[in-house]
């Protein structure tokens, strides 16, 4: 049988030999390949020139020889080249839809507040109170169950808890809807008084919840400052917190709290009372008498309480201009003192020595 050849021209040599082993329809290790030319790209298409290559069949029995499958001239195979991996994407797993949660009833606050006897003052703004807020959450179109209004006497606030049949439309992202709705109540019943009342709205325990951790955390501040007697500052947190704080603490003599720092960077400051204690028959502490400290104790103090800085301001300079007249008053006394009393010195008693001595001395020449 005659052996077969044939000439092939493509862009490269690997093109050239691919049409020319699909038209003999033999595989590479059949054939003889000789290149009569290689490409040439020339430039800009100018002057290129394919590649040619002869292909003749080897020596085959025709009955062990098998063809070559044909293949498809659809993609430019380049010589040297092999062929692209497939990367096959991971199939996504699709997850299960989370269920929505259950509605958490509103529990109801301490026996401490429950039993606590409501002024009469406070009576008909806690009415207004709990008027406003059935028709603001009505107005955002969720409805409200279980509304009760309590007087939080430690804190001095109004605490308004209830049940909502939607509270994440309420309560909102990091509890800024509900901020919203406390803050036109606090408007609302404000106006009953000449200082703003505190009012707090609380569903799904939210504020409950953020309290007790703030608990927590004001005790193991209280903890270190008695351990280590040195300055705790909590880290920067709402109006609404440091007051907290600073309410959870009024009846702690032996600490004093301030707040300092600039808009969200304001923080509460827990520091020790400088107290000195009284003789061994008293053990009674006494607040230590420094006007300095004193002054500074009291700012803090009318700070804890709310009370207006420039006030506080106004009585530290009253206190500091009295100490001031009486260390004067002081010096004043002590040096009219030092000059009235007569200078005792040592050539002084020797002259009244010698005058003591001379009337017995005349008396003995006589």
């Amino acid at each position: 049988m005659a052996r077969r050849e044939i000439t092939a021209e493509g862009k490269d040599v690997g093109e050239a030999i691919t049409k020319g082993l699909h038209e003999l329809g033999r595989r590479r290790d059949q054939v003889e390949v000789t290149v009569m030319q290689e490409e040439k790209p020339g430039f800009l298409g100018i002057g290129s020139k394919p590649a040619i290559v002869k292909i003749i069949e080897k020596k085959w029995d025709s009955e062990n020889s098998t063809p070559m499958k044909p293949r498809s001239l659809k993609k430019n195979f380049k010589g040297g080249k092999g062929k692209k991996k497939v990367i096959r994407k991971p199939t996504r797993l699709t997850k299960a839809p989370k269920e929505p949660k259950e509605n958490e009833p509103q529990k109801l606050p301490s026996l401490e507040i429950q039993n606590a006897v409501i002024p009469e003052n406070l009576k008909e703004p806690m009415s207004v109170a709990k008027e406003s807020l059935i028709k603001i959450i009505e107005g955002i179109g969720a409805k409200t169950e279980n509304v009760n209004v309590w007087w939080d006497q430690k804190q001095e606030r109004m605490l308004v808890t209830f049940d909502c049949d939607s509270p994440a439309l309420i309560i909102g992202k990091e509890g800024h809807t509900l901020e919203a709705i406390q803050y036109v109540i606090t408007l609302m019943v404000s106006r009953y008084f000449d200082n703003p009342i505190s009012v707090i709205c609380d569903t799904q325990n939210y504020w409950r919840k953020l309290e007790d951790k703030v608990n927590d955390e004001i005790e193991r501040a209280v903890k270190m400052l008695m351990r280590t007697k040195k300055t705790y500052r909590f880290r920067p947190m709402s109006a609404q917190r440091r007051r907290y704080i600073h309410r959870y603490l009024v009846d702690r003599t032996d600490i004093s709290t301030a707040s300092e720092g600039e808009g969200k960077w304001r923080k509460v400051v827990l520091r020790l009372q400088t107290t000195q204690t009284m003789p061994a028959d008293n053990n009674t502490p006494v607040v230590n008498t420094n006007p300095q400290e004193s002054i500074t104790s009291q700012i803090n103090q009318a700070v804890s309480y709310g009370q207006d800085t420039q006030e506080a301001l106004r009585k530290m300079q009253e206190e500091q201009a009295k100490a001031a007249m009486a260390q004067e008053q002081a010096e004043v006394a002590a040096q009219t003192q030092a000059e009235v009393a007569p200078v005792q010195t040592p050539a002084t008693n020797e002259v009244k020595a010698e005058v003591a001595q001379q009337p017995a001395t005349t008396t003995e020449q006589k």
